[in-house]
């Protein structure tokens, strides 16, 4: 390529470069309120007229599913909780977002907030000491792919090196697949989910 078609094609990218840059800063700040929620307006908004706590749970948000949230788990773990609500899911589900998140509460075999946040200085720096809310979320979207443990009694790598029918099925580092497992049957099993 001569130098008058590199010049060309260095303009164009440029060029093409502060329209993206200018297009994604519209969307990004200047949505029309009929777009969707997230970063570029993808995702969709909790209606109005119902509160967020009560939207999560009809849609199964991540925030109450398995891996985060087990019912049953959290009403067993604390006791004023199991005597407010004994195993009503929704009612336990609405109290794990509305409070029980900022409360640092443990909320699943597997994920148990202030264990996951005082294990990793690197988050504490990040969040801070009690930001549990930033902790559950890093951890269901970073925390797992990373192999990080969330829970004293349960390590996806350790899961998985234990057994070699889940290193066969899932791979070595499919964390996610071993905690799929390990809820789904694998507690049922009597399956080791620790290190030793």
């Amino acid at each position: 390529m001569n130098s008058a078609n590199k010049m060309k094609v260095v303009t164009a990218i440029s060029f093409l470069t502060s329209i993206l840059a200018t297009t994604a800063s519209s969307l990004i700040f200047a949505l029309p309120a009929s777009a969707g929620c997230g970063l570029l307006g993808l995702e969709p908004c909790p209606p109005k007229a119902i509160p967020w706590s009560q939207w999560a749970i009809e849609t199964n948000h991540w925030l109450v599913r398995s891996k985060v949230f087990n019912h049953v788990y959290y009403s067993d773990r604390h006791p004023d909780i199991n005597k407010a609500f004994g195993y009503n899911e929704n009612a336990l589900k609405k109290h794990w977002i509305e409070a029980g998140v900022n409360e640092c509460r443990s909320s699943s075999p597997v994920f148990d907030v202030s264990y996951y946040l005082s294990s990793h200085s690197d988050l504490q720096r990040a969040f801070g000491a009690r930001n549990c809310r930033k902790a559950v979320d890093h951890w269901y979207n970073g925390g797992i792919p990373e192999g990080r443990q969330g829970h004293p009694d349960f390590k996806a790598s350790c899961y998985l090196n234990r057994y070699p029918d889940l290193q066969q099925a899932f791979g070595g580092k499919n964390y996610a697949a071993a905690i799929d497992h390990y809820l789904s049957s694998g507690r049922n099993e009597n399956r080791n989910g620790k290190c030793d």
